[in-house]
């Protein structure tokens, strides 16, 4: 099989078939007269979102490129990855049987260690540091202009869970603080007002400083979260006909209920539609590949004595520990909520935990707590990806420059009202996260990091006698978003290892997100 790891970096800048970098910096980059101006626009705004994003989630100053240490690549993949997500695993289990849960968790995991890795060699070999550039240097200017909007789509799905995850939570919190209130049975009503007097103002801030380490709580919220429900699938009884106990209610009283018992989960469940469900939501649960090349060029410059022979090799460990990390999480959280729920499962098993059932095995007010932080992790998560999507769409229908007042308040306006809107007609938080992942996610995680490598190394077969010397070059957005690429010094860099990810893999990987795209989707409308 063919493998890229004969392949020189020069052949990026060789290629005829690429565009020039001078015509990556032009003001509306369209690709042809009647290209409907969106679309033309959609590189500029892709790269104006991935820029700010990732300068915001750094964990050190904008202007300190590649100084991030192991530890801190390592939380920004689990602060990526650790979302949402977590919540509708548990239901995973439930749909395809433990031994098939197991196995779908196990092999995504898989698949997307391996297009992390795809996705650092496209970025070393084109030297670009942000996915939307990427793709423009590997395939053309339309490419990085289709990425472009589907990573605003992403990031808009994202904000519309969050939305989701509010509309349910938060009239279950007001109601254990304030029984008997009529309002907790409106609860997209509650959300449209929280929506308008909390995350509006938050969304139209012109920075988001005080909301950047908002990913430490939301991991610290989410070790909690798995905690308390392995300790309620410990503390589950034996399955019998019927179980009473006491639940205890607000104010201290507490009453007596009768619960049937869980019907078991079967080991393996073999029906296709429900394994087309499930794949994309565990694709969801593990995406963090917009990230990748931003960490790559935002890793530490190693030393000449470093035991890593290339920063792509220090990534991937990062991206190993990170998602072994999350696989360990996901395998908890879906066995011991299935232990103690059964079949009976919700698809936001924080739900799950509010039912009857639920209240025997935990005190309310735990419940509740946990409840209401995951609403506050929410809050402070909406704004965070506003913030990218707003530049990004700033970038898109204004054509960039600086936002004016009214334009901040203008578009998160905008943003909310559709975020809420979409979030008000959605009641199944499974069903959001499989149609995320199954189309703008597994383009980002699988269908792209195969196809670049494919790419690259068709072109690469077609130079003659590569060039080991490289000069990455310098890329520019529309909007004069400066994204420098990390060069290292050669006086303090050690002979880079060529890439070696073989073609077939690139082409598996390709197959496999084509699959779970087609599959994901089907079950979407047919499901």
């Amino acid at each position: 099989a063919m493998s890229v790891d004969t392949f020189g970096l020069e052949f990026v800048r060789k290629s005829p078939s690429l565009p020039t970098f001078r015509e990556l910096q032009s003001p509306m980059i369209p690709s042809s007269k009647s290209e409907p101006r969106i679309i033309s626009r959609g590189f500029a705004a892709g790269v104006a979102l991935e820029s700010h994003l990732g300068v915001l989630f750094a964990m050190h100053s904008p202007s300190a490129s590649g100084s991030s240490s192991l530890r801190v690549v390592t939380f920004n993949f689990m602060c990526t990855a650790l979302g949402t997500g977590i919540l509708a695993i548990p239901r995973v289990i439930t749909d395809i049987g433990v031994l098939g849960g197991v196995l779908l968790i196990a092999i995504v995991w898989l698949l997307t260690e391996r297009s992390a890795a795809f996705i650092s060699v496209a970025a070393d070999l084109t030297g670009q540091k942000l996915y939307t550039q990427i793709s423009a240097s590997a395939f053309g200017l339309l490419a990085g202009q289709v990425t472009g909007i589907i990573l605003i789509l992403y990031s808009l799905g994202s904000c519309v869970g969050s939305c989701v995850v509010i509309r349910q939570l938060f009239p279950r919190v007001l109601r254990f603080w304030a029984s008997g209130c009529s309002i907790c049975a409106y609860p997209s009503e509650l959300m449209v007002g929280g929506a308008l007097f909390v995350l509006l103002p938050l969304s139209a801030l012109p920075k988001m400083d005080r909301l950047k380490f908002t990913s430490m709580a939301s991991v610290a919220l989410q070790l909690t979260i798995v905690s308390c429900v392995v300790f309620a699938g410990m503390k589950a009884p034996a399955p019998r006909a019927e179980m009473t106990g006491l639940a205890e209610m607000a104010g201290g009283a507490s009453k007596a209920i009768t619960l049937a018992a869980p019907a078991p989960i079967p080991l393996l469940r073999l029906e296709p539609l429900a394994w087309m469900k499930s794949a994309p939501i565990v694709a969801f649960a593990f995406q963090f590949h917009q990230n990748v090349p931003f960490l790559l060029a935002e890793l530490r410059q190693y030393p000449r004595d470093s035991k890593w022979p290339t920063k792509r090799d220090k990534l991937q460990m990062a991206v190993r520990i990170a998602g072994s990390i999350c696989f360990v999480l996901y395998l908890a959280i879906a066995i011991a909520a299935n232990k103690a729920f059964g079949m009976s499962v919700d698809k936001n098993v924080l739900v799950s935990l509010a039912s009857p059932r639920g209240l025997e095995l935990l005190p309310e007010g735990l419940v509740a707590a946990l409840m209401g932080a995951m609403t506050l992790v929410m809050v402070c998560v909406f704004p965070l990806n506003a913030f990218g999507l707003r530049i990004g769409i700033h970038e898109l229908f204004l054509g960039g420059g600086i936002e004016s007042a009214r334009q901040r308040w203008g578009a998160s306006l905008a943003l909310v009202a559709v975020c809420t809107g979409i979030a008000a007609m959605v009641d199944d938080l499974g069903s959001l996260f499989r149609l995320i992942g199954a189309t703008t996610g597994v383009y980002i995680m699988f269908l792209l990091p195969g196809a670049l490598l494919l790419r690259l190394a068709m072109q690469a077969s077609e130079i003659d006698s590569p060039c080991h010397s490289y000069d990455p070059p310098s890329c520019c957005n529309a909007a004069s978003v400066r994204t420098s690429v990390l060069v290292e010094s050669p006086a303090s860099r050690q002979p880079a290892a060529p890439p070696s990810i073989s073609i077939p893999a690139a082409t598996a990987l390709l197959c496999a997100g084509l699959c779970i795209g087609g599959c994901g989707t089907t079950a979407v409308f047919i499901g």
